[in-house]
C-alpha cells in the first residue's frame, strides 16, 4: 500500500528546463541502535566516500539474494555454501547463518545450498534488478543423498526493497500473454498504458516517461517519446524473447533513478547462460477472418501484420563466456486498419492503401567472464523503421507521374506516348516517416575481495536519426537502410516559362512549382495552369483540392496535387559514461545497501525542418546542418551536456526497510538566451542549473501481498531538446 500525494500536473520552473513534482507525505524514522563503534564508523566512512567519489546513476541490471540458513530447530548453519547455479556467483554462510550474495544478474535460477552433515538443497528463485530477495533455506540433516530438490520458487508477491510502486514482468511471462512486445504487454500492468509514442503512466504526459534498455535511455531526445509512429511498434524496443524482465516503476523513485516525473521503464536484456544453450524462433501473423464484427455488422479491419522473432544465446566456448543476439522483423500492411467503410467505387476507408510499416531492430550481448570476479559486457543494438503515413484525403489522387522537361511539358518515347512511372500520387506525395536507432556500450563489472562491495563503469554511444520527407525510391526499405528519400536542395528557380537550374529561389526543389499562362484554342479564354516538376514528374507546390475526382464530386474535399507535408531531418547522438557502487554491510540486525553513482552525457544535436517548403520561407529551423534555403541562417551543431550524481542507503531490520538518498541533476544547455523584457540586451549564454531531490522511503510488510509505504521525494526531469532550440 503506497500512501502519498501527488499532484495533477508537474510544476514548470520559469527556465523551462524542468519539471519538479515533489511526492510528499508522513514517515517516522526509529533511531539505529549502535553496536560496535568500529563498524559504526565504517559505515559513515563509506558513506561520505560515495558522496565524495560517486557522480548519478543509471537502471542497474544485477540483484541481491540475501538470506539465513538453518536447521529445522531453527539453529543457524554456518559455513554452508550457497551457489547460484549457471553463474559464477556464490558466498558462504556466517556464523550467524546468514548469507549475501551480490552482483547477480536478474533472471530465474536454481540456487544450490551445501553443507557438511546436511542434504544438499535447492531452490528456484527469480532475481529482480535493482531489488535484495531475502530467501531463507532450511537444512535436513543427513547428508547422505546427493541431492534433494525444494520443488517451490523463491517469487516475492510483495518487495519490500521497492522505493516506491514497481511492476515486474518476466521475460517468460512476455511469451505467454496474447501480446506480441513490449509496449502492450506491459499495459496490461497497473497504472501504465502504451499510448501515441510512448508509455502513459498514471495520467502523467507521454514525454515525463524514461524508456531504457540496460539502463541506456531510448527515448527521442528530441521529442521525450520513443518515436514519430508509435511506441508498440518501435524499432528501440527489443524482442521479447531478449527480454529477462521489464521493469515499470510509477512513483517513488529512489535517488538512483532521475530525469523523470511519471514513470520509468527499463528492459533488461539476456547475455546467456553459461550451462546451456537457449534458442527461441516465434513467427505471428493475422488471420483478418478472425477479426470481429461492430454491433451494426461492420467488419473491423486486421492490420495484416507479421512478426518474426528469432533468438538465440548460451556458453561462447571461452570459459564462462556468454553471449546472447534476437532479431526482430515487423511488417504491417495496414497501421491505422479500422472499420469497414465502403465508398461508391468499392474503396475500403478502414484499409487505406499506403499505409505500410516496416520495423527491425537487431540486439546483442557478449558477457565475457575474465575471472569469478570480473566481467565485462559489450552489448548494442541496430534499430530501423519506416512508415507509410497514408490518410483519407489522398486516397483518389491516382494521376501517375511522367518525365518532364524542363519547360513542364511530358517527354515523348519512340512512339510519342508519355513515359510515365505507374505510381499514383497518392503514394509520391504522402509522408514517410522513418527512425534508425543505434547504440553501443562496455561494461565493467567488478566485485571486490570480501564479496560485499562491487562497481559498475560503462561508456556507450546512443545515436538517433528520425526523417520525414516525400519518398525518392517507391520501393520496399532495404534491411537496414530504409525508404530512400528527397534530401533538401536549393538549386533551382522558375520564370514565367521554364524551370532553371542552378539558380536558387529558397524553395525546396523537388516542391518546385511554375505557373505559367494558357489560351483556349480560339484564343479568348486565358487560363493559368501548373506546370510539372522535371524532378518529381508531379504538379507540386501547396496542397490543391480544386477537383471533382472523387466518388462523391465533392469539391475542396479530397487532394489532387501539391504537398501538405513538410520535411525534418534530425539526429541526437550523445555519448555517456557513467558508473555506480553498491556495498552491502551488516551491523547487527540491520542489514544496509549502500549504493552511489555519476552519469555524465555529452550531447551533438542537429535539425533541419521546413514546414512549409513551397512556399519560399526562409526561417527554416536549422543547426548542425546546411540551411539550403538560407545558408547565410546555418548554425553550428548544439551541445550541451548532464551530469548526475546520487547516494542512497537501504536499510533493512526485522521487516522494516528505510531508503534514503539524496540525488543532483546538473544541465549546461550550451546556447544563449533572450530576454524578452529586455529587447535591447544581448544574447546573454543560458545559465547552469543544478537541482537537488532528496528521496525518502519507510516500506514494512503487513502479509505477504501487502505493504505499508511512505515515501517523499522532488523529482526533476529536463524537458526535450525541442523546447531548448
Amino acid at each position: 500500500m503506497l500512501l502519498s500525494s501527488r499532484p495533477d500536473a508537474a510544476r514548470f520552473v520559469r527556465c523551462r528546463w524542468c519539471a519538479k513534482r515533489p511526492v510528499a507525505s508522513r514517515n517516522s524514522i526509529q533511531p539505529r541502535s549502535q553496536e560496535e563503534s568500529t563498524m559504526v564508523l565504517r559505515y559513515v566512512l563509506l558513506v561520505l566516500t560515495l558522496c565524495m567519489t560517486t557522480a548519478a546513476s543509471f537502471a542497474g541490471i544485477t540483484g541481491i539474494l540475501a538470506g539465513k540458513i538453518t536447521d529445522k530447530e531453527g539453529n543457524a548453519v554456518a559455513g554452508a555454501t550457497i551457489r547460484v547455479l549457471g553463474t559464477t556467483r556464490g558466498a558462504t554462510s556466517k556464523i550467524n547463518g546468514s548469507y549475501t550474495v551480490i552482483n547477480i544478474n536478474a533472471g530465474s535460477y536454481d540456487v544450490r545450498v551445501t553443507a557438511v552433515g546436511y542434504d544438499t538443497l535447492t531452490k528456484r528463485v527469480s532475481i529482480v534488478a535493482d531489488q535484495t530477495l531475502t530467501v531463507n533455506f532450511v537444512m535436513n540433516q543427513g547428508g547422505v543423498q546427493m541431492k534433494v530438490v525444494d520443488v517451490s520458487a523463491e517469487r516475492e508477491m510483495v518487495r519490500s526493497t521497492d522505493v516506491g510502486t514497481t511492476r515486474v514482468t518476466k521475460g517468460d511471462d512476455l511469451t505467454k500473454v496474447a501480446r506480441d512486445n513490449i509496449a502492450s504487454a506491459l499495459s496490461l500492468s497497473a497504472g501504465i498504458r502504451a499510448s501515441g509514442n510512448n508509455f502513459i503512466v498514471r495520467g502523467g504526459r507521454s514525454n515525463e516517461t524514461q524508456v531504457m534498455v540496460d539502463g541506456l535511455t531510448v527515448t527521442d531526445q528530441f521529442t521525450g517519446g520513443l518515436g514519430n509512429v508509435g511506441s508498440t511498434i518501435s524499432a528501440a524496443m527489443p524482442s521479447p524473447l531478449a527480454t529477462e524482465e521489464v521493469q515499470a516503476q510509477t512513483g517513488g523513485f529512489s535517488a538512483e533513478y532521475g530525469n523523470a516525473v511519471a514513470g520509468i521503464v527499463n528492459t533488461v536484456v539476456k547475455t546467456g547462460r553459461t550451462d546451456r544453450f537457449d534458442g527461441q524462433l516465434r513467427w505471428r501473423k493475422d488471420v483478418p477472418f478472425l477479426f470481429g464484427e461492430a454491433g451494426n455488422g461492420i467488419q473491423l479491419g486486421a492490420p495484416n501484420e507479421d512478426v518474426v522473432d528469432v533468438a538465440i544465446g548460451g556458453p561462447m566456448g571461452l570459459g564462462k563466456s556468454t553471449f546472447f543476439v534476437s532479431i526482430r522483423n515487423t511488417f504491417q500492411q495496414y497501421r491505422n486498419a479500422g472499420l469497414e467503410v465502403i465508398d461508391p467505387v468499392g474503396n475500403n476507408w478502414g484499409l487505406l492503401p499506403n499505409n505500410r510499416t516496416w520495423s527491425r531492430n537487431i540486439t546483442g550481448r557478449m558477457r565475457f567472464q575474465l575471472d569469478d570476479n570480473s566481467a565485462l559486457l559489450v552489448g548494442g543494438s541496430y534499430g530501423m523503421l519506416s512508415g507509410e503515413l497514408s490518410g483519407i484525403g489522398w486516397l483518389y489522387a491516382n494521376s501517375q507521374g511522367y518525365q518532364t522537361d524542363l519547360f513542364g511539358n511530358p517527354v515523348l518515347d519512340g512512339n510519342g506516348n508519355m513515359i510515365g512511372n505507374g505510381v499514383a500520387e497518392r503514394m509520391a506525395k504522402q509522408a514517410i516517416v522513418q527512425e534508425f536507432t543505434t547504440n553501443g556500450f562496455a561494461q565493467l563489472n567488478q566485485t571486490l575481495a570480501g564479496g560485499n562491495t562491487f562497481f559498475e563503469l560503462r561508456a556507450s554511444y546512443n545515436g538517433k536519426v528520425t526523417e520525414v520527407g516525400k519518398r525518392r525510391s517507391f520501393e520496399a526499405p532495404g534491411i537496414f537502410s530504409g525508404i530512400e528519400l528527397y534530401q533538401p536542395t536549393d538549386n533551382m528557380s522558375v520564370d514565367d516559362i521554364r524551370y532553371i537550374e542552378n539558380e536558387p529561389n529558397t524553395i525546396l526543389d523537388e516542391y518546385e512549382s511554375m505557373r505559367q499562362n494558357s489560351f483556349t484554342n480560339d484564343g479568348y479564354n486565358r487560363n493559368e495552369t501548373t506546370k510539372r516538376n522535371p524532378i518529381t514528374g508531379y504538379y507540386e507546390g501547396p496542397s490543391d483540392a480544386q477537383s471533382t475526382n472523387n466518388p462523391f464530386g465533392l469539391l475542396g474535399y479530397f487532394f489532387n496535387h501539391g504537398n501538405t507535408v513538410g520535411v525534418e531531418f534530425r539526429s541526437s547522438t550523445f555519448y555517456q559514461f557513467d558508473g555506480n557502487i553498491t556495498h552491502n554491510l551488516e551491523i547487527g540486525d540491520a542489514r544496509h545497501v549502500i549504493k552511489g553513482g555519476f552519469e555524465f552525457r555529452t550531447f551533438d544535436l542537429s535539425l533541419y525542418s521546413n514546414l512549409a517548403p513551397w512556399s519560399g520561407d526562409q526561417f527554416a529551423q536549422s543547426y548542425g546542418r546546411d540551411n539550403v534555403t538560407n545558408p547565410a541562417r546555418t548554425r553550428d551543431a548544439r551541445t550541451p551536456t548532464t551530469a548526475s550524481v546520487f547516494v542512497q542507503d537501504q536499510i533493512m531490520m526485522k521487516g522494516l526497510v528505510l531508503t534514503a538518498g539524496l540525488r543532483m541533476d546538473y544541465l549546461n544547455a550550451n546556447a544563449t538566451t533572450f530576454d524578452v523584457g529586455n529587447p535591447d540586451s544581448l544574447t546573454p549564454d543560458a545559465t547552469n542549473k543544478l537541482n537537488f531531490g532528496p528521496r525518502v522511503s519507510v516500506t514494512y510488510p503487513i502479509t505477504q501481498r501487502q505493504n505499508f509505504q511512505l515515501s517523499y521525494g522532488i523529482y526533476y526531469q529536463n524537458a526535450p531538446w525541442s523546447n531548448f532550440f
